[in-house]
């Protein structure tokens, strides 16, 4: 076979298997809930009053997107993109429908105007292509790493992996490329973003501190961001090269590192257990707290390492951060640049700049794409364990009523989902998802499809349906949702209709911010327009 040139060699450079396996499942998770908490709320826009500017002029010969399409989109994108979290194999037509609808969500008006959703939108592209790996593709069904067939770190070819990676780069490229501005270079940017520096005041009580004042301290802050910016560039650039092809003395040297670990009386359960733990507990911290998702998701990365490092023994020590093979400058560069982007996101969600949830994003993609291979492998080994070394008879008799009576919940969490979301286009949404779930049931009595495919999409479905309920409930989504329609309408001196989204909008009225004057405003404008005299009922 002919030795690939070195372009080649970069776009399909062997990777390690975790990385896109884990990249996938965590944003997936992540963008089911963001998609309701962010856009849920000002969805009521889509369409009102007819109206539409899309993002490219070609969509101007579509429909307008009304407020229920747009709606519908939302709950489709987001219980389909945690039901592919959840399944070991997420069907690839339903990955590509989520890539479509969610591009189709943004740019179909310029009402959303965050340039970050085009990353979005291709990393959900590239899911798409990823290959269709399970947990028991990347270690069978092994108990113990020294069982596992591929080793602890199989690698896999994966060509929109490095796409992403490359795509990701050239963000924080265009973004460094843009802070060249003087504007910013001088630091005014920087001033009038933190008011003066009014939301840094600890930077700017330790840059005094080291004798940098006034307009010292924001031509520094200007300027610093630009390298900053630069290094993740390279470092994005460079992540399909961290792994390097699998050797025989890895396989041997990490297995016998961590061969101990779940046999019996090993630290390996108690290291997954505190792991687990910690996670939990980083967040219900970070909501207690009232962090945003980028400081939830770092409270609970820390305390679930704290948690592991609790139950190190020496081997275990030697196994995080004892060197493999020769020194690699690269990798070094991988872990500076890490905490170069982690560090860069945090001081962005400090500044509360109107980003959404992007920072979460970039937090976890810097972490899947350049930790350590073996660290991610462990813990994909450690937490997929109890569900690969479990044998299922899949000809068994029981196996058809276990899959029933999955459909039944799935299906029925869907349908109760859509009904309690009290939102027009949820329901729909609903209805279709039990469409594709009787699809891939149906799929599997007739023998096109596996049954150890079917059973986990329906248990997912059902999983999905209750979080995402439970999400929808403890949000402000809804009362923004109707307290915006409720505005509209009564610009547009719709009061009845008015008066209609601001009922709705005080059932779902946080603490303090009930619409009752609006009501009994909107209430004294229909009975004038009626002709009715305001004292009657």
């Amino acid at each position: 076979m002919p030795e690939l040139d070195p372009w080649s060699r970069y776009w399909l450079a062997p990777i390690a298997a975790v990385r896109p396996w884990l990249l996938r499942k965590l944003i997936l998770a992540l963008l089911a809930f963001d998609v309701l908490h962010t856009l849920l709320g000002p969805a009521w826009r889509y369409g009102a009053a007819g109206f539409n500017v899309p993002h490219f002029a070609w969509m101007s010969v579509l429909p307008v997107p009304s407020t229920a399409a747009y709606v519908g989109m939302l709950f489709f994108v987001s219980t389909s993109a945690l039901v592919c979290a959840l399944v070991p194999r997420p069907p690839r037509p339903l990955l590509f429908a989520i890539a479509i609808l969610y591009t189709w969500g943004w740019s179909s008006s310029m009402l959303d105007s965050y340039q970050h959703h085009y990353l979005l939108s291709f990393v959900l592209l590239a899911f798409a292509l990823f290959p269709s790996l399970d947990a028991r593709a990347l270690f069978g069904s092994a108990a113990t790493p020294r069982e596992a067939p591929h080793g602890l770190v199989p690698r896999v070819h994966v060509l929109s992996y490095a796409l992403l990676t490359s795509a990701s780069g050239i963000v924080y490229l265009f973004t460094a490329i843009s802070k060249t501005e003087p504007d910013w270079l001088s630091g005014d940017a920087m001033r009038s973003i933190t008011h003066d520096g009014q939301t840094i005041g600890a930077a700017l009580d330790l840059a005094a501190s080291l004798g940098i004042e006034g307009d010292d301290f924001w031509w520094l802050l200007g300027h610093g961001v630009v390298p900053a910016q630069i290094v993740i560039f390279l470092t994005y650039l460079s992540a399909p090269l961290l792994d390097g092809p699998s050797t025989s003395e890895e396989r041997d040297r990490l297995a016998a590192l961590v061969g101990d670990l779940w046999a019996p009386g090993g630290r390996g359960p108690a290291i997954t257990g505190g792991a687990l733990v910690g996670t939990a507990l980083g967040v219900v911290l970070g909501f207690a707290l009232g962090y945003g998702a980028a400081g939830i998701t770092l409270a609970a990365i820390l305390l679930g390492l704290v948690g592991m490092v609790l139950f190190f023994d020496g081997a275990t020590w030697r196994f995080a951060l004892g060197p493999f093979g020769r020194p690699s400058p690269l990798r070094a560069f991988a872990v500076f640049g890490m905490l170069t982007a982690v560090s860069f996101h945090i001081g962005a969600e400090h500044l509360s700049l109107a980003i959404g949830w992007f920072s979460t994003y970039m937090i976890l993609v810097a972490f899947v794409t350049l930790l350590p291979a073996r660290w991610l492998s462990l813990a994909a080994f450690a937490v997929t364990a109890p569900l690969r070394t479990r044998h299922i008879d899949w000809s068994s008799p029981l196996v058809l009523p276990r899959l029933v009576l999955a459909t039944l919940a799935g299906g029925g969490g869907l349908v109760v989902m859509g009904q309690l979301a009290d939102l027009p286009g949820a329901m729909n949404a609903a209805l279709l998802l039990l469409v594709v779930l009787a699809a891939i049931v149906g799929g599997s009595f007739a023998g096109r499809l596996e049954r150890a495919d079917a059973m986990p999409f329906a248990a997912a479905c059902a999983v999905a349906s209750i979080a995402l309920s439970a999400w929808v409930y403890v949000s402000p989504a809804r009362f923004d949702y109707y307290r915006f329609a409720g505005g509209d309408f009564r610009r547009r001196l719709d009061y009845e209709h008015a008066l209609h989204a601001y009922e709705h909008a005080n059932r779902y009225a946080p603490p303090g911010e009930s619409r009752d004057d609006r009501i009994e405003e909107m209430r004294g404008l229909v009975r004038s327009r009626r002709g009715l005299a305001q004292d009657e009922e």
